[in-house]
């Protein structure tokens, strides 16, 4: 990470070739630190590139559409990120089947929140009664446990670049489940580079997004329709945000290829791979990545954009 910040601190990261420099920062030794052993992800060899996406995992559930539609009318990201308590029923009964005596049960039949606060007709007298659950956005600005492990400007950031996306909320809820955010912590020590961390966040979301993506294709080729809308919803949302925070994540672009290949949308691969490859193009004319062409990084091959474009023509051709 010092190499990473020194690297910042020389370029101050405005220069036009900037887009791609940061590829070079991308060491072996943050990449390690980026990659999470336990949970399987393998080493990138560059920022953009993308592992986890054998092509032989293409076609291989031509022949499941209702699931494939099922899944692309899955609910929509809000109402499937939501948190707080679910409401639950007094027992009318003892546990082994006996009415309760309520005129006797006394402190014994009461909640637990009602033994704390009291009963509730009482609270709300007093005007101590709870309001509704915090959402998730609230208690990311609140620092809600585990976000008080990443600093206040990591939050701020975030905010900004998804909160009009419709992707906060599955940021959150994902970031949670998939334990990234001690990941996230990590690429937060030292000082703060805004662009640099958006770097580092892009590529955390590709990897979990790639680790989900043979998941999808095991489910959904042994017709399991809750693992496969779980591992859609995973590797779709982490991929779109990865693209959110880093505009020129290509290799985001071939994960949702892939994914909707896996479950038999040809057309929205078609779509996500033409977008990867248009792209790519631009990329290609920057300054910064024709160096790495010509192999000046010692990090990076000099074919990585070749790679990418024939994995991006594979999902086209079929």
């Amino acid at each position: 990470m010092t190499a990473l910040k020194e690297r910042a601190q020389g370029s101050r990261l405005p220069q036009a070739s900037g887009k791609y420099i940061e590829l070079e920062w991308m060491s072996q030794r943050v990449r390690r630190t980026l990659c999470n052993p336990s949970a399987g992800a393998a080493p990138v060899r560059g920022r953009l590139g993308v592992t986890g996406c054998p092509h032989d995992y293409v076609g291989v559930t031509a022949g499941v559409p209702q699931i494939a539609d099922d899944l692309l009318h899955r609910p929509s990201r809000r109402s499937r990120a939501t948190c707080g308590p679910r409401g639950s029923g007094s027992p009318a009964q003892s546990a082994v089947g006996f009415p309760i005596n309520h005129a006797k049960s006394g402190m014994l039949e009461m909640s637990i929140p009602t033994r704390l606060f009291g009963p509730r007709g009482k609270r709300e007298r007093e005007g101590t009664a709870p309001g509704p659950p915090p959402t998730l956005k609230e208690m990311l600005i609140a620092q809600t446990p585990p976000w008080d492990r990443v600093p206040h400007a990591f939050i701020q950031l975030v905010v900004e670049v998804l909160g009009d996306t419709g992707l906060l909320d599955v940021f959150i809820m994902h970031s949670v489940e998939e334990g990234l955010v001690a990941r996230y912590a990590i690429i937060c020590e030292g000082d703060f580079y805004p662009l640099v961390i958006r770097a580092g966040i892009s590529q955390i979301l590709c990897e979990t997004g790639n680790r989900a993506l043979p998941v999808l294709a095991k489910a959904v080729a042994k017709g399991q329709r809750d693992k496969s809308v779980k591992a859609l919803m995973l590797c779709g949302d982490c991929f779109e945000a990865a693209i959110a925070f880093e505009r020129n994540q290509i290799g985001a672009y071939i994960g949702l290829a892939h994914a909707y290949a896996t479950i038999g949308k040809r057309d929205k691969s078609h779509e996500y791979a033409a977008r990867g490859l248009s792209l790519l193009a631009e990329v290609r004319d920057d300054q910064g990545s024709k160096a790495i062409a010509r192999g000046a990084s010692r990090i990076i091959p000099p074919d990585i954009f070749d790679q990418m474009e024939r994995q991006l023509r594979t999902y086209l051709e079929h």
